[in-house]
């Protein structure tokens, strides 16, 4: 067993459900860089084979045949994580980046999907491509030929607020029209970015209903 599936169901304080994730896990050897596979943590896992899984594995992204747009991007220190590299929750960040601010001013990530394909260390010089085609996006990484990261998803217009909010005190993400969710920037910029922070925001966002 080399993969670890994790899932997530959202529920509002109304126990209506306003979202789903699932995400993919591996083993990495630190020495080798490379998936391992390890039989005394395969024993340490639990036997949850009688329980049915709320949602399909992680699906590859398809790129769309959109306009084509490209920048250059070099990880900073505030990308990596405890395991030295860029991590996979900051792609997403990356790929907003390059939607940009009007885009993501007047919409929301209805669902999307990221695929980790091979490290990204800091000083690589990584070309990004996103592609757009209405509101279907991929965003992707490469070093020279070879593919690092793939990002795509699915955007959705974003609802007016018809009361005054103060940002720098919480950010609401709405992901569907009856739902919204909030969390205090303490949460979002959480100084664990393996358990919550940027990756919390991730799976809140990860699949409206």
């Amino acid at each position: 067993r080399c993969f670890f599936p994790r899932y997530f169901i959202f529920r509002d304080s109304n126990d209506i459900e306003i979202g789903r994730a699932a995400t993919l896990w591996v083993l990495l050897d630190l020495g080798t860089r490379s998936m391992t596979k390890l039989d005394v943590v395969k024993a340490l896992m639990p036997d949850n084979s009688d329980l049915l899984a709320p949602l399909g594995l992680p699906a590859a992204v398809t790129e769309v045949s959109g306009t084509l747009q490209t920048e250059m991007r070099q990880p900073r220190y505030t990308d990596l994580d405890f395991n030295g590299h860029v991590n996979n929750t900051r792609y997403l960040d990356w790929c907003c980046d390059a939607l940009g601010i009007d885009t993501m001013r007047g919409a929301y990530l209805k669902h999307f999907a990221v695929n980790f394909d091979a490290e990204v260390m800091p000083m690589q010089q990584i070309r990004t491509e996103l592609r757009r085609l209405g509101d279907d996006f991929s965003y992707c990484g490469f070093e020279g030929d070879k593919r690092h990261f793939d990002v795509g998803g699915l955007l959705a217009r974003q609802i007016k607020l018809r009361f005054p909010v103060f940002a720098n005190l919480f950010t609401i993400f709405h992901l569907e029209k009856k739902a919204s969710v909030l969390m205090t920037g303490s949460f979002f910029f959480g100084s664990s970015r393996n358990l919550g922070g940027r990756a919390a925001w991730g799976r809140v966002c990860g699949r409206a209903k």
